[in-house]
């Protein structure tokens, strides 16, 4: 339980020192001298968390539960911290060697000459990067603008269909209440030839079984002559 404590203790030191020396990289003066104290540290700092891990095993499981966290966040500083050396380490050399290959010889003519022709030659072909990406961009807005004329297009159509659609309801309702004003009238006349069948039934009826001698009149039919 001790010894896992100093571990810890150990690389929370360790991760200020480091924490700081990221930090002020940027403004040192000694930049050199600092990049080699870091990978120094980084070194330390490795080989306390392997220490660290061994200790984790012979913890109790309640004390594993803590320190196994504390591992986890002293391995991701630890990674995130030599992703970062590596990565300005890398892009120091890179630029080294650029700034190596492209020396200058401003004590001749011909040096002046050359290197007046390779900035003539970076600037065309960071013109040709920019002509290439505005035709790119104004071919992305020209595709743009026919997408939007034929949304645009589609839209129209479709109001007008939906215009199309309630003129034809429109159309049908007015039919449905023609058939309905129709089919009222037609019920009417068939109730009224019902009710004049049934009265000539009744009189007839009536005359011949009821009273034989009733004046009833039954009206004839007028035909044409």
């Amino acid at each position: 339980m001790e010894e896992i404590r100093l571990r810890d203790e150990q690389l929370q030191k360790l991760t200020v020192v480091i924490q700081n020396l990221f930090d002020g990289l940027e403004k040192s003066n000694k930049r050199e001298q600092d990049l080699r104290a870091l990978s120094d540290y980084l070194k330390e700092f490795e080989i306390a968390l392997d220490g660290f891990k061994i200790e984790l095993k012979h913890q109790t499981p309640s004390d594993k539960k803590i320190y196994k966290q504390k591992f986890k966040e002293h391995k991701s500083f630890y990674d995130r911290m030599k992703n970062e050396y590596a990565w300005k380490t890398d892009a120091r050399k890179e630029l080294l060697e650029d700034h190596k290959a492209k020396a200058v010889d401003y004590s001749s003519a011909e040096g002046l000459k050359q290197h007046a022709l390779e900035v003539q030659q970076e600037s065309k072909e960071s013109l040709q990067r920019s002509l290439g990406k505005a035709h790119e961009t104004l071919q992305i807005g020209k595709e743009t603008a026919a997408k939007l004329e034929q949304q645009t297009e589609q839209m129209a159509g479709m109001a007008n269909k939906l215009d199309e659609i309630d003129d034809t309801l429109t159309r049908s309702m007015r039919i449905i209440r023609d058939i309905g004003r129709k089919i009222m009238t037609d019920k009417y006349m068939w109730v009224l030839i019902v009710l004049v069948l049934a009265a000539i039934i009744f009189i007839i009826v009536y005359k011949n079984v009821v009273d034989e001698d009733a004046d009833v009149n039954v009206p004839s039919i007028p035909t044409n002559n």
